[in-house]
């Protein structure tokens, strides 16, 4: 529950501080949430997978089988950070004082999120180890052209698929957007095209694609990961708090003190939240001992710029969809952006055969 002074914070800002936390983290709106009723939770995790065979003869004894769970322990871990800021700013009321703070405390939680969750970089010991990034395999590019954006996407989305799992959806850097925007066929046609509702994510392959702002991502690791997010697991103890003092102190690691709000004429605002988070590797068929659900895109492998060019297609006149021919074993790659509630007339598709 957020517990915020509504005289001294609008409401609107408090709606905005919230929500802003779940749009700007690309972990939170990826990952499989759910509320953590206790400071920690056991999840069972499949370990084995049953199995049948067909009888000898008529009257035969049936096989036995057996399955086994695991468990990972969902702790909760609490996020924050504080800001001082000058009384002499809060008493003057022609100063948009929250609007301009709000955006800094949802950029700061939501960096720290996700790079703890995408890279394991800060994150307290019950978090994965090393993050998103330990539990993918890497993606390569089959062949040229080498800025093939989206055929990395499809080679990514390959990887979790041979594992027997299905993506379910796309985290990149901001910078990969503007590689996807600029990524053309020979005639000049967008491959992908942004949403044009603010309420919808964009696609690339259908599937949803969350950028992460500001320096959250490792980019000399990882550019994008895709995989399947339900293995991802956020379990949220306690929502965004937002407090408030004119009293408090804030000292560093070694005691010294910064801030003291009653002696420096300063009002301290601190954002917390507390969550924890698990993955998962089930066991499938293709993967009994236990699958990776995530790829990641090294970076290297594209121009990271606006002009990125497929060179090797055709326009299929009339059609809106580039093509060309190539090996039936090369892979297809398709970037689809979500037009409003869906597609329709008009909404642009792109298929390129490497």
């Amino acid at each position: 529950m957020v517990t915020i002074d509504a005289n001294l914070m609008p409401m609107e800002v408090q709606s905005a501080v919230i929500e802003g936390v779940t749009q700007a983290s690309a972990a939170l709106s990826l990952a499989s949430t759910q509320p953590m009723p206790t400071a920690s939770q056991a999840v069972p995790v499949l370990g084995s997978l049953p199995t049948a065979g067909w009888l000898g003869s008529v009257g035969a004894r049936k096989p036995t089988t057996t399955m086994a769970w695991t468990s990972q322990i969902l702790k909760a871990e609490e996020v924050a950070a504080t800001i001082d800021v000058p009384l002499a700013y809060v008493d003057d009321v022609g100063f948009p004082l929250w609007e301009s703070i709000q955006p800094r405390m949802v950029e700061a939680l939501a960096k720290a999120i996700d790079q703890a969750v995408f890279f394991g970089t800060g994150a307290p010991a019950s978090f994965p180890t090393g993050g998103v990034f330990a539990f993918s395999g890497a993606t390569a590019l089959p062949a040229a052209p080498q800025n093939d954006i989206a055929g990395l996407f499809n080679a990514a989305m390959g990887k979790v698929e041979a594992v027997g799992l299905n993506p379910t959806g796309h985290a990149a850097d901001v910078t990969v957007r503007a590689t996807l925007r600029g990524a053309r066929t020979t005639t000049g046609e967008p491959l992908f095209v942004p949403s044009i509702a603010e309420t919808n994510p964009d696609t690339v392959y259908g599937l949803p694609i969350f950028w992460s702002s500001g320096v959250a991502f490792d980019t000399t690791k990882a550019i994008a990961f895709t995989g399947d997010w339900t293995c991802l697991r956020i379990g949220i103890r306690q929502d965004v708090t937002v407090d408030f003092s004119d009293e408090a102190v804030l000292a560093d690691s070694t005691g010294k003190v910064l801030v003291s709000a009653f002696q420096d004429d300063k009002r301290i605002m601190r954002c917390h939240m507390r969550l924890g988070c698990i993955i998962g590797q089930p066991v499938t068929a293709k993967a009994p001992t236990g699958a990776k659900p995530f790829a990641y895109i090294p970076p290297g492998l594209v121009t990271m710029s606006a002009d990125a060019d497929i060179s090797d297609m055709q326009a299929e006149p009339g059609t809106g969809v580039e093509s060309t021919e190539a090996p039936a074993d090369a892979p297809v790659a398709e970037a689809a952006s979500a037009q409003g509630t869906g597609e329709g007339p008009g909404t642009p598709k792109a298929r390129s055969r490497r």
